[in-house]
């Protein structure tokens, strides 16, 4: 009689810093439906991984998670998966925290449930070449990746159907491929399909093993899969075929596949994820013709023949392609390294309370953005930065605790790009600076808030922008798609509010105005600058005072009104005080060229999460309207202090200038892809200060901004 191995593996994850009602959503409608039902069918052996974010959710709210799942082990019908517990990409952590991860995951499975784990869940299936050691070193012996990445080194059909040996310096484990055919067929194609496929794969020696591993949530939490899963009967009709099939197919756990059948070969997989994710980390333009070359290969019906050799992008990518994602990803391997380093003066204790903050901003979902919506979605990024917040804050009371009042300044190229940048830092406040590119705030931390003030994005260029366009009004929403195929939009005429920046939403960021510019065409990105200081390097240089911190930044530009520039230096000198939340911005403008006119502004971008948020608005004294929402589109004239009040945290920034400003407030908005399809976000606010004046030759203009903050 023919027979075939099916191993089946599912993957439950939340991430850090996302909405608890999501939580609750996907637990009530994915994961313990499947939980129960799968209780239901003791010959159904399956793999669970479950991401440390969810563990800890379920123990705050769910005990009958671990009831099942308590059961379940106990006859053996699940095998647990081990993994980073706050779910990183382990290929761009160091070492010592990848490790630490997946040690902190295999504890507490062993502690819980008194099981020993020996595979794991790779995040997103992102494969480096180096990883064997890794997990050889973690004790790990096995792990799961798409057959994407066995077809890119000619691996291919039949060939899929098993395991293979890898190694790197010696170290060695095994490694399975995941069918796409089943991970696309299962649940979105008619219960039949695949176990029609598995059928057909059956031979009569029985050598043959066929992977399924995939997200839970598409067992109900997915557009429309609910409906179609657990209310149309989906999946009890899948069991009842596997069961009526199972002389033929043999429902094995993969350390069983192990033990039973023996590896098809030794294999070196390259740099890859998943197909999709492959598409989604390349530059945006070449996204966009890789996804018209696949749709045209799979309309002509040679997608299957070309597939081994559509390589795609590099997950480390998004490091390059989102400025964002690399910002987060470098001020964490600051703190790890800072971590690592003084981890010896700490004791155990403290320094294994930081390192789980060090861990959860490590969460992958952030940093990378493709079908889900991960770095477009501020409460996401928020997640990450609230716990590098309190990574960095925790460091810093312990080195200055015996210090009521502090201020630190560091030099250095944290982000590796070869040129410096600056930290600014007191018990309250921590600045981060980038010469390089215009002199710019990149990262404003209030530490009592465990908010990153400037936590914003650039609106960019999306590969997924043309379809945008293309979307139709009458689109069939009921039907059941993977999640890579949903094109809806939620919201009509959405192409209308598409604009890009050519320039990072940074802070601190100093424009010369054209004559013609607006409040209309700066929030569309389309005004005139006359200047060369938005996005070039500026000198630098840090000194520390009795009373504080003193930054000096400088360039030597121009102006270019025509062919001939006319040249200015531009120097803001930032001062952080020791004893006091208090920042103070000078400016000096000097006139290098003839007299003339100048329009000058500097730009900060702040994160409020939020476009209208009751609690939460702007005030210019002595100007109407009284309030000013996150999301509102207002200019104002002559102005001499602006106020920032949020009183969900209790929170007030009051801005005060020497000189009286103009004032322009607006939202900055994305249009990126979720799971549900495409959707308005805001990111940030913008806020423009303003001043126009006439220099003589050699003239300067000066101005003074303090920033007060304060929580009651």
């Amino acid at each position: 009689m023919k027979k075939i191995g099916f191993v089946f593996g599912v993957h439950l994850h939340q991430p850090v810093g996302n909405f608890e009602h999501i939580f609750k959503l996907a637990t009530e409608d994915a994961y313990l439906p499947f939980l129960r039902a799968v209780r239901t069918y003791p010959f159904f052996k399956f793999a669970l991984h479950i991401s440390g974010p969810l563990w800890e959710y379920f123990e705050r709210n769910y005990r009958e998670v671990f009831d099942i799942i308590d059961e379940l082990v106990e006859r053996n019908q699940v095998e647990l998966w081990g993994g980073g517990f706050y779910e990183p990409v382990l290929a761009v952590l160091p070492e010592r925290d990848a490790l630490g991860q997946i040690e902190m995951m295999t504890q507490f499975i062993e502690k819980r449930f008194g099981v020993r784990v020996y595979g794991i869940w790779l995040t997103e299936r992102v494969w480096e070449p180096h990883l064997p050691s890794l997990l050889a070193k973690s004790g790990i012996s096995y792990t799961v990746v798409d057959d994407y990445h066995f077809k890119s080194v000619g691996i291919i059909g039949d060939a899929l159907f098993g395991y293979y040996t890898t190694e790197n310096e010696g170290e060695q484990i095994k490694i399975f491929p995941i069918s796409q055919i089943l991970r696309y067929s299962i649940p979105f194609a008619k219960p039949s399909e695949p176990v029609e496929f598995l059928l057909g794969k059956a031979t009569e020696w029985g050598e043959r093993i066929a992977i399924y591993a995939d997200d839970g949530e598409k067992f109900g939490l997915w557009p429309n899969t609910k409906k179609w899963v657990w209310e149309e009967g989906w999946f009890s009709a899948f069991m009842k075929l596997l069961d009526q099939n199972r002389e033929t197919i043999e429902m094995l756990h993969f350390s069983e596949a192990l033990e039973r059948h023996k590896p098809r070969g030794t294999i070196y997989l390259p740099c890859a994820s998943y197909f999709e994710m492959n598409e989604w980390t390349l530059p945006a333009e070449l996204s966009q013709r890789y996804r018209e070359l696949v749709e045209k290969f799979k309309s002509e019906g040679k997608f299957d023949e070309l597939m081994p050799f559509l390589k795609g992008g590099f997950w480390r990518n998004f490091l390059v392609k989102y400025g964002e994602s690399n910002r987060m990803h470098k001020i964490m391997l600051h703190l790890s390294d800072r971590l690592f380093h003084s981890s010896g003066a700490l004791g155990k204790k403290k320094a294994g309370e930081i390192t789980q903050t060090l861990y959860r901003a490590q969460c992958n979902c952030a940093y990378w953005h493709g079908v889900f919506g991960g770095l477009y979605l501020p409460h996401l990024r928020e997640g990450v930065y609230q716990n590098l917040i309190e990574c960095e804050q925790k460091l810093d009371n312990e080195f200055h605790k015996k210090e009521q009042d502090w201020a630190e300044g560091v030099e250095l190229d944290f982000d590796f790009d070869n040129s410096p940048e600056f930290i600014l830092r007191n018990r309250n406040i921590s600045m981060y600076f980038k010469p390089s590119y215009g002199g710019a705030l990149t990262t404003l931390f209030y530490k009592p808030l465990t908010w990153n003030l400037l936590d914003t994005l650039t609106r960019r260029f999306e590969g997924y922008h043309a379809i945008v366009r293309k979307l139709q009004s009458n689109q069939n929403e009921s039907q059941v798609k993977t999640i890579h195929d949903i094109v809806t939009s939620k919201e009509r005429n959405i192409e209308q509010h598409l604009h890009y920046d050519w320039y990072e939403r940074l802070s601190l960021l100093d424009h010369f105005l054209g004559e013609n510019s607006n409040i209309d065409s700066f929030k569309s990105a389309t005004y005139w600058e006359l200047g060369d200081f938005v996005n070039q390097p500026y000198m630098g240089e840090i000194v520390n005072d009795k009373s504080g911190l003193i930054l000096t930044l400088s360039r030597q530009g121009a102006i270019w009104r025509t062919q001939k520039p006319s040249p200015l230096i531009v120097k803001k000198q930032v001062r952080l005080p020791k004893d006091a939340d208090i920042i103070t911005i000078d400016y000096e403008i000097e006139n290098k060229g003839e007299e003339r006119t100048f329009w000058f502004g500097t730009e900060l971008n702040l994160a409020l999460m939020s476009r209208d948020f009751p609690g939460r608005y702007f005030l210019v004294p002595g100007h109407s309207p009284e309030r000013v929402s996150p999301g509102q589109i207002v200019a104002f004239a002559n102005a001499g202090e602006i106020l920032l009040i949020d009183e969900s945290r209790s929170f007030r920034l009051a801005i005060e200038s020497d000189n009286e400003m103009d004032i322009w407030i607006f939202p900055v908005e994305t249009i990126s892809l979720s799971e549900s399809g495409f959707e308005r976000v805001y990111q940030e606010t913008s806020v423009l200060f303003s001043f126009r004046f006439a220099l003589q030759a050699g003239g300067v203009f000066r101005n003074r901004f303090k920033w007060v903050f304060s929580v009651d």
